[in-house]
């Protein structure tokens, strides 16, 4: 009757939204390491270990972990959603000498273009903001925030592969506009760049493998 075809068409219409969505949006979880390290702008030096506030501990590779999602609107242009935790661990070069502890968490809504004809297929690029909000910042195991910025904007660029249909190996550099530390003695500040490498697991896929 009617009611029946109305109700059919209705089925059919969300089931081919269904479908389209599944081919369009995925998400996954990262497992990796980063790489923090700290520069310094003192005057017109950058880079300069021997001006800078804080200098990377020794302690240069940690372990990283998050998820993603990401949303293709063409066969090649994508927009990839990571968040991301992981730590740093800074050291002062000037007397009394101290580790400073942070934890990060970190969001990237980057731009990702795929060289292949078809998305989530082979190599591709990411590129675009990064924000990073800092907490639990401890000097010599005591809480320090004084002169720290709790949220920096950065940039990063980066680069991938699909690898046995499921798994992304990504690797992106990032820099930070934004300085972590401004000194309040002079005009100096610290910054962070430094990159990272993880292994995407891709959950949607894994969860439809017929695709």
């Amino acid at each position: 009757n009617h009611r029946m075809k109305k109700l059919l068409i209705v089925f059919l219409f969300g089931l081919n939204a269904n479908v389209t969505i599944s081919q369009t949006l995925s998400y996954g979880v990262l497992l990796g390491v980063n790489v923090s390290a700290s520069a310094s702008k003192d005057g017109d030096s950058f880079l300069n270990d021997g001006g800078a506030t804080f200098t990377n501990s020794g302690n240069y590779v940690v372990p990283s972990f998050g998820a993603y999602a990401e949303y293709n609107f063409s066969e090649r242009w994508g927009l990839k959603t990571e968040v991301l935790l992981h730590k740093a661990t800074l050291e002062t070069n000037y007397n009394p000498e101290g580790q400073l502890k942070v934890n990060m968490l970190e969001i990237s809504p980057n731009v990702k273009f795929d060289f292949g004809n078809e998305y989530r297929k082979g190599a591709y690029l990411v590129f675009g903001p990064r924000i990073t909000l800092l907490n639990k910042i401890s000097y010599e195991g005591s809480e320090a925030d004084q002169n720290f910025t709790k949220t920096l904007i950065g940039l990063q660029l980066g680069a991938g592969t699909r690898i046995l249909d499921y798994f992304d190996l990504q690797f992106k550099l990032n820099y930070d506009f934004t300085p972590f530390y401004e000194n309040p003695a002079n005009t100096n500040s610290d910054f962070f760049l430094g990159a990272n490498l993880h292994l995407g697991i891709d959950i949607e896929r894994l969860l439809h493998q017929n695709k």
